[in-house]
């Protein structure tokens, strides 16, 4: 046998000895060999490792008669010596910083009945969002069954949760940040050592910008700016279906024309023109006016930060927006707020919140066709056509003098 197959054939059984002594400490591992004849120990001074080390003869005898490096018996070997003293074994030494504490935020829980502040650990590797027992029974919080009871891992694979989770509260609003609020219903963990958990469910649905030097949330997600950062949320599993935000796209009038027109409709080749389509329609009767509620006052957004691309894309669209003369600049008290949110193709629509002027503004109630009745006209048709409007949102005029209403506001 060479030198490298001994040394691999010692490492083998070195690790194997490792994994015995792991499972049973306490148990001294005999090799497994007969021994022949009755060895003399007496006499055998022990090796001292700090003073001196054994003589070259003396070590090749013990390897020999298979004995203890250190104490000179056999039946084990130097590493499982019961004699050796324990001593650190170090390697090297480095400057390691000390361990640093987990991102923790405050936040604040409200209901009807209660209005406390609590902390929160903001934790990307949490597959759930949760909340002490502890805190829910001190809150008083309603509980909910879960459809079926999850168990909770940590990632070595140990539970760290006694038996499984089976609740979760009814909804709160969980407020951060004072002007960030949501319907908030996590599981119940048992035995937690902080107030909250949100995981990445939580930050999948806000997408928030955080600092992580100083600790801070710098911007959240564009969703949020839709249904957390204004109105204070209801608590309820659905969102509110008067929520109105009006979005529009620009498109130039310069691309070209993607459709191709059969002959029989040649005459309508202007209906089908991007340049054309890029035109303001001239006020008719039938105009979008916007009459506002006596006495209330005039709403004014605020403005939202904007990411590089958001701003470049801003910029590009104020520029088409004003040759095409569907925006002109404005001096009107009020403002709606601007912002982005992204495509299914990954682009950029921009989006103007008109929700607060929604709120002030004189609905018109009008009879709406009843379903049953429209479907029963359309009961023999076999064939049907499907209209997609160019700048549809655009085809409408605001009436008259009601165009101030509708300002908006950007970044500078």
């Amino acid at each position: 046998m060479g030198l490298e197959k001994f040394m691999q054939q010692a490492l083998r059984v070195d690790q194997r000895s490792q994994v015995c002594y792991r499972e049973i400490p306490n148990q001294v591992f005999t090799p497994h060999m007969n021994l022949t004849e009755q060895v003399e120990t007496q006499g055998v001074e022990r090796m001292q490792v700090e003073t001196s080390r054994l003589s070259q003869a003396e070590r090749k005898r013990r390897y020999e008669l298979k004995l203890c490096l250190y104490c000179g018996n056999p039946g084990h070997f130097l590493r499982l010596c019961p004699s050796r003293p324990p001593r650190l074994m170090v390697s090297s030494i480095f400057n390691t910083p000390s361990v640093s504490s987990p991102l923790t935020i405050s936040v604040t829980l409200m209901s009807p009945s209660f209005n406390v502040s609590v902390s929160a650990i903001i934790d990307s590797g949490s597959a759930g969002d949760f909340i002490s027992g502890e805190l829910s029974s001190r809150l008083n919080l309603k509980r909910i069954t879960t459809p079926k009871p999850y168990s909770i891992h940590a990632v070595i694979g140990e539970i760290i949760n006694k038996g499984y989770v089976n609740y979760q509260i009814k909804p709160v609003i969980l407020c951060v940040e004072r002007d960030h609020q949501e319907c908030f219903h996590p599981f119940i963990l048992e035995n937690c050592q902080t107030d909250i958990i949100l995981g990445r469910p939580w930050l999948i649905r806000h997408q928030p910008e955080i600092d992580w030097k100083t600790g801070k949330i710098i911007r959240w997600g564009c969703k949020c700016c839709l249904t957390c950062l204004n109105d204070h949320p209801q608590i309820t599993n659905e969102l509110s279906n008067s929520v109105h935000v009006n979005s529009t796209s620009i498109e130039s009038p310069n691309e070209k024309l993607s459709v191709i027109i059969p002959p029989c409709y040649s005459s309508f080749a202007d209906v089908f023109s991007p340049v054309e389509a890029s035109k303001l329609p001239p006020h008719r009767p039938w105009d979008c006016a916007i009459e506002l509620m006596p006495g209330e006052p005039v709403p004014r957004g605020r403005i939202y930060s904007l990411s590089i691309p958001e701003q470049e894309a801003m910029q590009k669209y104020v520029q088409e927006a004003l040759q095409q003369g569907y925006i002109r600049p404005s001096t009107s008290p009020a403002a709606a707020s601007f912002f982005f949110v992204p495509k299914k193709d990954g682009g950029l629509r921009p989006c103007i919140d008109y929700r607060a002027l929604n709120k002030i503004t004189v609905k018109f109630s009008y009879p709406l066709p009843l379903v049953p009745s429209a479907l029963e006209q359309l009961r023999e048709a076999t064939i049907f056509t499907k209209l997609d409007l160019r700048s549809a949102y655009n085809l409408i005029r605001i009436r008259e003098g009601d165009e101030w209403k509708t300002a908006f506001i950007t970044p500078a």
